[in-house]
């Protein structure tokens, strides 16, 4: 009989998208960790308050969005565990964190491709003038 661990067993792919979630979830652990600090700033709502206030402050700076739309009106309270609501916070934080990312590789890919395409018009305009790609006249009859 053969045994497979499941890490063994698991098929490439579910692997990959394993370390990607591991990958959120240490930026999202970040992103917690820093809440933790700033909400002192907050005002009495979160610094003085209890562990489950100060819990809903912390949630509501790792992402405002998904705070609102898992929990909205019905705050965790003193004493309540809810995995259920834990977990579809951390998939919506994953999902907003995959958004961003996504915009900004986008917006880094629109800036390249308007960069390469300002100097090739410019390649252009230059070989067209008589002046080379630093602006300088040159001289064809030499």
């Amino acid at each position: 009989m053969c045994l497979l661990s499941s890490a063994e067993g698991a098929p490439k792919k579910n692997r990959q998208n394993q370390r990607k979630s591991n990958s959120q979830d240490k930026e999202i652990r970040a992103k917690r960790s820093e809440c933790d600090h700033t909400v002192n700033s907050w005002g009495p709502d979160c610094n003085t308050a209890g562990a489950i206030e100060r819990e809903n402050c912390i949630l509501r700076c790792v992402s405002t969005e998904c705070y609102t739309e898992v929990y909205g009106d019905d705050a965790l309270e003193e004493g309540e565990v809810d995995t259920i609501r834990g977990r579809n916070f951390r998939n919506c934080a994953r999902t907003e964190l995959k958004n961003e990312k996504q915009a900004r590789e986008a917006a880094r890919k629109a800036e390249r491709e308007a960069a390469k395409k300002a100097d090739e018009e410019a390649a252009a305009k230059a070989a067209e003038g008589g002046v080379d790609s630093d602006g300088k006249l040159f001289d064809e009859s030499k």
